[in-house]
């Protein structure tokens, strides 16, 4: 015995699948020093100081003499200071 199935049900199943690979992948956007500085409220000094020991997001190389971030790392870094400083008690 074969089952039908209605055919509005097989065309939403298929719009759904095309919207996903349809839907484009998050486009990065690249943020140079000036903007890391107003982003963050860091002094330049600082960004590199924080960059030597491990506590900030790596610049990516644009050219010989030019780097800049990735802007949802940067976001990603201070969400995660922001959810640090929401755990820590005052005693």
């Amino acid at each position: 015995m074969a089952v039908s199935t209605p055919m509005s049900a097989i065309r939403t199943a298929s719009s759904s699948t095309q919207a996903q690979e349809s839907r484009p992948a998050p486009k990065k956007k690249f943020l140079r020093l000036p903007t890391i500085i107003e982003t963050t409220g860091l002094s330049r000094s600082t960004i590199y100081r924080k960059l030597d020991d491990g506590n900030f997001p790596r610049p990516v190389r644009l050219g010989p003499k030019s780097v800049a971030w990735i802007e949802s790392e940067v976001q990603d870094w201070m969400d995660q200071l922001a959810s640090s400083r929401d755990m820590l008690r005052v005693g």
